[in-house]
């Protein structure tokens, strides 16, 4: 027997007051896109606007763990990195392609953008 699996779907209007749980994953059956969901954001985000920076202020402060260290992104190479926040660049970790995240940005640390994973 197989196994069918449906997944929500709806019009572009109907996207645009719908708030998906994190990580949901929606169809608009007006743009044929997929549309993912970070359980904040009324709308989602399209395939092309997923990996767009959500601008959410976090303070570098509330990790713990990896002092003096931050996740840092690399646009032109689409990967994270560990960097020593030595406010002077350097201190790579580790190299790692994550595609599809949502992004926030850490007030106060010149490589601003880390994922919340």
């Amino acid at each position: 027997m197989s196994i069918e699996v449906q997944r929500r779907y709806g019009t572009t209007e109907e996207h645009e007051t719908f708030t998906g749980a994190l990580a949901e994953i929606t169809i608009d059956t007006d743009k044929k896109v997929v549309v993912v969901h970070d359980g904040i954001t009324a709308g989602g985000f399209t395939q092309d606007n997923a990996r767009k920076i959500l601008n959410k202020n976090i303070d570098i402060a509330d990790f713990t763990g990896l002092d003096g260290y931050i996740l840092a992104y690399d646009e032109t190479e689409d990967k994270f990195y560990l960097k020593k926040d030595d406010g002077g660049g350097g201190g790579g970790l580790g190299w790692y392609s994550i595609t599809g995240l949502v992004w926030y940005s850490i007030t106060g640390v010149s490589q601003s953008n880390i994922a919340v994973v």
